[in-house]
């Protein structure tokens, strides 16, 4: 369960200057840097309701129970570390995307790197964190990963329609060669003459193999043709 959160209610929120709720998380086993980070929340200027945690177990849990629009991890805790943490967040099904911002004690460029390339979205010293330089890594975090579920709409967008578009085109092409088929198989059926040979059996086989598959590229979204 979390630690606490911010020392007012979330319905006594309102948006400031047109900007929404901000529902974010941090991850800290430290008490006194969850206060700081409180503190500097209150004073950059956005509306942002902070849940805590102390631990990576209580992470999984609140993971489960709310929505986050943003999640701060620190690095050195007393088990595990925010890397681990890291992966927790991102396999997490209702939080894959969810934007996060590794924090540390100090500079270390070696964990900011790695927290990088893991898909944090920022690393932020405690050392030298201020108000501004919190909402500028808020802001930006969120920004980024709005930018990408945009991206992934239209990549998702762009191949559905492409795939419509090769499909039709696989439709028209096809359906045409398939009617001339069946018109040819039941031509020289009704040729033949000799109803001892297996022929025609087998010819009637092929035509209903050609009339299920037109049926089938027609369920696909082609209009119904006229008969064969």
């Amino acid at each position: 369960m979390p630690i606490a959160a911010l020392d007012i209610d979330r319905t006594t929120l309102r948006p400031i200057h047109g900007e929404p709720l901000i529902n974010a998380l941090i991850l800290d086993d430290n008490k006194f840097d969850r206060r700081r980070l409180r503190r500097m929340s209150r004073d950059i200027g956005m509306p942002i309701f902070l849940d805590e945690v102390g631990s990576i177990d209580a992470l999984r849990e609140v993971l489960d129970e709310d929505n986050f629009d943003v999640i701060f991890l620190d690095y050195r805790l007393a088990e595990g570390d925010g890397l681990q943490a890291l992966t927790i967040v991102q396999n997490h099904p209702a939080h894959a995307n969810c934007p996060t911002i590794m924090l540390a004690g100090g500079d270390d460029p070696d964990i900011a790197v790695q927290a990088l390339r893991m898909g944090c979205s920022d690393y932020l010293s405690k050392s030298q964190l201020t108000a501004d330089g919190l909402r500028r890594a808020v802001v930006a975090a969120i920004e980024k990963a709005d930018m990408a579920a945009s991206s992934l709409r239209r990549k998702t967008e762009m191949a559905a329609q492409l795939s419509q578009t090769i499909m039709a085109q696989f439709r028209v092409s096809l359906q045409p060669e398939l009617a001339g088929v069946v018109r040819n198989i039941r031509s020289v059926r009704s040729s033949l003459d000799d109803t001892a040979l297996n022929l025609p059996q087998e010819l009637e086989a092929i035509e209903a193999r050609c009339v299920g598959l037109w049926s089938l590229l027609s369920k696909l979204g082609t209009p119904k043709p006229d008969e064969v």
